[in-house]
């Protein structure tokens, strides 16, 4: 059936996403424990930037390729409608590197309140494109159902970063070496993405009247692009502002790790947009239904979990992952994640302005939120710490989740199954027993006790039913394959 080729693609990105998620939890032990607090928290204040400059760099680029680029098409026309691309990114990347490097002393003082620290922006203005470059590759791997690369060249980018910056930072480079050795790993990534691409399609100029029809897709998305960075980032600016740098560090360390629901999504978003977009345009919005239905199934199945076993580990997996300087941030990790969750089902409601091109509406479902965050923020913060911060990032999620379910519903209506969460919540509150009752302490305790809480929630859905029989003929299907047999 068609959903087994989703399920597959699925299962790679998940892959995926967890081998560039642990290049990413390498980072975070590297910078902490080597540099500190202080330290981490200037890191994140230059990752956070490049990624709000490499996102208005795409000028939403990256979902019109998604939207538009047809896997039946010709090598010109494949090559035709990613140059195109291309070229409004390069523009506005290359801008947008000039105005940084320009602004580069002013925004050193507005960002860490030092100017000496220009440098770190003049170098991170070069990653602003590149950034913006492989996300536009990554697009184009998508689209033409090639996962396999596309999952190569992610995997690549993370650990090749994390490989370069201890490289870096071992050397002696401190912080700067960090910078460099995520410049690089951007260069590389774009690099290898673009042979690949070019050996498949050629070379193009961009077509103007594609220009044009881009343009007016993509542009309603890239001030959303900004709100979004407001919602998920912004948070990290404003506590150093309000508290301090070390507090930042901490509290974006937290963050680093509850974020980790935020990349479960991945794995069933990035193939299910690209086949919504296909059904949609050939008439079957039953299909459209059916599979986000099923989508929002299964990620409420691995989602849940996530959330409640992060939150019951979360003291000692911060510490073990940083130092105990950073343990006050242990309670945003369990906040965090509930937003990872908010967001993740609010993914699959954003599908559908997108599918019948009302972009312009996701101004109003990402705006409101946006200024909820920001204002709750700087309420929250002074009174409550980063505690603070966190409960208002995560009360944003949930505003828009509520607005996206308002506006998608004047186009499409979908169910949720209902009694899948409340068996999926049942399961994980026996894996957080488990968990609690193990105590875990170090990290290899941790890892013991994240198998064993694994195990025990997949056996409680299992005898709480939380598995159809389509689902369990599914896994049978793949296990077999695995194994070189034929399913029946």
């Amino acid at each position: 059936m068609a959903y087994k080729d989703l399920a597959k693609d699925a299962v790679i990105i998940g892959a995926t996403q967890m081998m560039v998620n642990l290049g990413n939890f390498l980072l975070l032990p590297i910078i902490t424990k080597t540099l500190g607090s202080d330290d981490y928290g200037l890191w994140i204040q230059v990752l956070v930037t490049i990624s709000l400059l490499s996102s208005v760099a795409l000028l939403g680029q990256s979902t019109t390729l998604l939207r538009f680029l047809k896997v039946q098409g010709n090598r010109k026309s494949l090559s035709t409608e990613y140059f195109t691309v291309m070229y409004i990114v390069t523009l506005a990347g290359t801008a947008l590197t000039l105005a940084m490097v320009a602004l580069s002393v002013p925004l050193a003082e507005f960002i860490f309140s030092a100017n000496e620290y220009s440098v770190l922006l003049i170098a991170a203005s070069l990653i602003v494109p590149l950034t913006a470059f492989c996300a536009v590759n990554g697009a184009y791997f998508r689209a033409t159902g090639q996962i396999r690369t596309y999952a190569a060249v992610n995997i690549f980018n993370a650990f090749g970063e994390a490989a370069l910056i201890l490289l870096l930072i071992i050397e002696g480079e401190g912080i700067m070496g960090a910078v460099l050795g995520s410049l690089l790993a951007a260069l590389f990534t774009f690099l290898i993405g673009i042979i690949i691409i070019v050996r498949q399609a050629g070379l193009s100029w961009p077509d103007r009247g594609t220009v044009r029809r881009n343009l007016k897709f993509g542009l309603p998305l890239a001030p959303n692009s900004i709100i979004r960075w407001v919602i998920s980032s912004s948070d990290r600016y404003l506590v150093a502002v309000l508290l301090n740098l070390s507090l930042a560090g901490i509290y974006s360390a937290a963050y680093g790790i509850g974020g980790v629901i935020f990349l479960l999504i991945a794995p069933i978003q990035m193939i299910l947009y690209p086949t919504l977009a296909k059904f949609y345009d050939n008439g079957r919005v039953d299909m459209v239904k059916e599979y986000t239905q099923r989508s929002i199934r299964y990620y409420m199945i691995f989602a849940m979990p996530a959330v409640v076993g992060l939150s019951a580990i979360s003291s000692p997996l911060l510490v073990a992952m940083t130092t105990p300087e950073f343990a006050p941030g242990a309670m945003v990790i369990p906040l965090v994640a509930i937003g990872g969750l908010l967001a993740g089902v609010f993914k699959f409601v954003e599908n559908v302005p997108h599918l019948v091109k009302k972009t312009h509406l996701n101004l109003i479902t990402f705006g409101v939120p946006a200024v909820t965050d920001v204002i709750l923020v700087i309420i929250l913060t002074p009174f409550m710490g980063i505690i603070g911060a966190a409960l208002a990032t995560t009360l944003s999620y949930a505003v828009m989740l509520a607005i996206g379910i308002v506006i998608s519903r004047q186009f499409m209506t979908f169910s949720i199954d209902w009694s899948a969460v409340v068996k999926s919540i049942a399961a994980s509150i026996v894996m957080a027993v488990i968990i609690l009752i193990l105590d875990p302490a170090t990290i290899s305790e941790i890892l013991v006790d994240i198998m064993v809480g694994i195990v025990a929630y997949f056996v409680a859905l299992y005898l709480l039913h939380g598995f159809n029989r389509q689902e369990l003929e599914l896994v049978r299907y793949y296990i077999l394959k695995a194994r070189g047999k034929e399913a029946d």
